[in-house]
Formats: structure tokens, C-alpha cells, sequence
């Protein structure tokens, strides 16, 4: 038990609490494999002082992008004196003397220093990890760097997770409680997958997923989105051919204000797709791919009411032109998430290659043949 929160904890870190501890203050230990109770013995080790980096290393948080959760935890942590074991007892692992071996998580510390000089020197550094093991990113793996004089390898952003919790528990393969990623890719398209994952990913706090809920989503979506592309295809195989449209000028003929509008929104979704991407949220990322769908159903539905009036058709062709240019912002936002789905969509949009990330929506070039009526976006595994 962990000697703060007494939560069941491993090791000298607390998954509950965040809390550091010296491992001989665990409350009631035993052993993990055969469940006995473990005995407390005097060994000689080597320990890591962190004292002399507290200085710096305040000064890096400072640069860092955090959470609340994280500052809070990295400026506790530099209030105390703890200082992580380098080495440990045991025969498996890289030998440091006297029947020791480099601490596993020490052993990582160094490895950030030892890749970085090795593969990529200039190379800004991200990493990705669980809130159980923040300590670690925060204070001595940067502390590790400090000591070796190569402040250049500590990492340059952090992106954290919590716990995602299976039906309100901890998913554990002794427990049973988890998923089967094969399983799940044999009946859900990994794109479908990966969107979910990140509209549910817990950024700052646990977050709860259960089997029913999920797969609600993953029904509804492919559905509604495959909706508005389709329906959209079929408008434009109706009126023009299914050729991209030539917006009006909007200096000699003004666009309504419906339209312009819904352009001013896509540039501000895309801004804050942006900024979800830089700050490594992609939940932020999710909330602006779902409501750009969202805009864009309901104004592709009011634009319809334009089609086949003669005295409209310049406002049609407008209005049908920026339901394209949301179909191709569509593409390039989930491109990172869901990279075949995007290629699909990229492709039937008339274009080929990368897609490029542009800051300003961009319409399709008039005349450009779009195949959206006939392409399949959703499929089993891809």
C-alpha cells in the first residue's frame, strides 16, 4: 500500500497519488508474484540527488505546456528531498558492481540522451506517457540530462494520460477486464477506432469507456458521416455534373450571410484543430472534427433549398462550392487520426498525393471531378 493514500501501489511510485516514496515505506509489502510478505534488509545502492537541479528543473516547467495537474504535481515533487534509486539488486540488466544492475527506470533516462546523439542531434523531443509515471518525465529523467550537461535531450513537450477505465475499472489482462485490440480491428475500421479513442482520451482525469457506449459511436458515425459526403456527391452529380462549382465573386456578387458564416466557422475550427494538435490534445482535436461535420450537414441541408431556381443559381453554386472546401478541411484535420478515411476522402475529392496543412480553408478548383457519390469511406479494418 501506498504510505500516503494507501491505495494498492508498486515500486516507489503511487499510480493513485503521484506520490514518491523509498519502497521500505510501503504499508503491509509483499511480494507480487507468490503474494508472501516481504522482509526488510540493508543493501547498498545508488541514489540519484536531485537537489542540485531543483533550480533548473523549476525553470523548465515553466517553458513546458502543462496541465493544471501536472504543475501542481511537478512543483510538489521539487518540495521534497526524495531522490530516485540509479541502481538496484539483481543479475538481468546492465551490471553496475557489487550484484547490482541500472534501475529499469533509470536505465530510460539515459537511453533519451544515448538515442538522441546516436540517431537524431537535433531532433525536439516528445514524450508520451501515463500520469503514473510523471515523476519520471518531469523531474529526474530532465535532471538526468541536466547532469550530463545535454539539456537539449530533455523532452520539449509532454503529452499525459490518466487512466482509461473499462466499465469503471482498471483494465487489467490478470482481471480479465480488457479489450482485445485484434478483436476490435477484425470488426471495426482502425480509423473509426482511433477517433473514439481520442474523443475519449483522459488528458487531464480518468475517463470511462464501456462496450455499449463505444459502439454506439462507431455505428452512428460512419453512418453520418458517409451520409453527408454521399448526399453532397449525388448534388453534385445532379447539378453539375459532378464537377467542383465556381464560387461567386464575392466583391461583385455578395455571398449571403449564411455562407459567410459558415466560412468564418470552418477558419476558426480549423484554428482550434490547430492549436489542439500543437498543445498534443486530441481530445481538442476531436471536438473540432465532430462540429465541423455538425456545421456542415446542417448548412449543406439549408443550401439545398436553392437547388433549381434559375434566379439562385450563382448563390447555389457558392453554397455547394463551400460544403466542397468543408469536405476537403474535413480531410486534412483527421488526416493525423484517421489516414485512410482522409485518403478516401482526399481522393475522391479529385485530388492525389500528401495532404498538405494549410491555416486558411481553400475551396476546390471549379471544374475539378469530384467521386464522392460513388466512394465508400468506412471499411471493415481500414
Amino acid at each position: 500500500g501506498c504510505p500516503q493514500c494507501k491505495q494498492r501501489a508498486f515500486g516507489s511510485f503511487c499510480e493513485s497519488c503521484n506520490a514518491t516514496y523509498d519502497s521500505a515505506e510501503l504499508v503491509e509489502p509483499q511480494c507480487d508474484r507468490c503474494k508472501k510478505p516481504a522482509s526488510v534488509r540493508q543493501v547498498k545502492r545508488w541514489f540519484f540527488p536531485l537537489a542540485p537541479y531543483k533550480e533548473r528543473l523549476a525553470e523548465y516547467h515553466r517553458q513546458l505546456r502543462l496541465s493544471p495537474k501536472l504543475r501542481k504535481l511537478a512543483a510538489a515533487w521539487l518540495d521534497t528531498d526524495f531522490a530516485p534509486a540509479a541502481t538496484q539488486v539483481g543479475t538481468w540488466g546492465i551490471p553496475a558492481g557489487d550484484d547490482q544492475i541500472i534501475s529499469p527506470w533509470f536505465e530510460v533516462a539515459l537511453a533519451g540522451s544515448y538515442l538522441r546523439e546516436r540517431l537524431a542531434a537535433d531532433a525536439k523531443i516528445t514524450s508520451c506517457f501515463g500520469y503514473d509515471n510523471a515523476f519520471l518525465y518531469l523531474v529526474q529523467d530532465p535532471a538526468v540530462c541536466f547532469a550530463l550537461e545535454r539539456e537539449a535531450a530533455a523532452p520539449a513537450e509532454l503529452a499525459a494520460n490518466e487512466f482509461l477505465l473499462l466499465d469503471d475499472g482498471k483494465m487489467s489482462t490478470s482481471r480479465g477486464n480488457v479489450l482485445d485490440a485484434d478483436d476490435l480491428l477484425a470488426r471495426v475500421p482502425a480509423d473509426l477506432l482511433r477517433l473514439y479513442l481520442a474523443k475519449m482520451r483522459p488528458e487531464d482525469d480518468r475517463s470511462n469507456v464501456n462496450l455499449a457506449t463505444a459502439q454506439m459511436f462507431l455505428t452512428m458515425i460512419p453512418r453520418y458521416w458517409q451520409g453527408w459526403l454521399s448526399r453532397l456527391g449525388a448534388a453534385l452529380a445532379a447539378e453539375t455534373k459532378s464537377r467542383a462549382p465556381q464560387p461567386a465573386n464575392a466583391s461583385l456578387a455578395p455571398w449571403s450571410h449564411e455562407q459567410t458564416q459558415f466560412l468564418s466557422q470552418l477558419d476558426a475550427l480549423v484554428a482550434r484543430a490547430r492549436r489542439g494538435y500543437d498543445a498534443c490534445s486530441l481530445k481538442e482535436v476531436s471536438i473540432a472534427i465532430h462540429e465541423l461535420v455538425e456545421r456542415a450537414v446542417n448548412f449543406g441541408a439549408g443550401q439545398g433549398h436553392l437547388a433549381g431556381v434559375p434566379k439562385l443559381e450563382t448563390e447555389r453554386a457558392t453554397g455547394l462550392a463551400l460544403e466542397l472546401a468543408a469536405a476537403r478541411t474535413l480531410a486534412m484535420l483527421v488526416a493525423p487520426v484517421m489516414p485512410s478515411f482522409a485518403t478516401r476522402l482526399w481522393n475522391a475529392l479529385g485530388y492525389g498525393g500528401a495532404i498538405p496543412w494549410l491555416d486558411d480553408v481553400m475551396p476546390i478548383a471549379a471544374d475539378q471531378p469530384i467521386a464522392l457519390a460513388n466512394t465508400q469511406f468506412f471499411t471493415a479494418g481500414g
